[in-house]
């Protein structure tokens, strides 16, 4: 736990896993709920729950890009 910086890719990295769970889950919101608002918001809090533990992981040295 000695690193204290950002990869070089690591926000390209967390914009990927914003969209990509992001899609996700307002895609299986959006089949259980129907509703459209709700979709949205499971959507954008998801992805951007997932971007900012990656980018934290990263910031201390133990995500995936090392």
């Amino acid at each position: 736990m000695t690193a204290r910086s950002l990869s070089p890719s690591a926000l390209r990295y967390a914009a990927l896993y914003f969209v990509v769970c992001g899609v996700a889950a307002a895609g299986v919101s959006f089949y259980f709920y129907d509703s459209l608002i709700r979709a949205g918001f499971m959507g954008a809090g998801t992805g951007i729950g997932m971007a900012l533990v990656f980018l934290w992981t990263d910031w201390t040295g133990q995500g995936p890009l090392g």
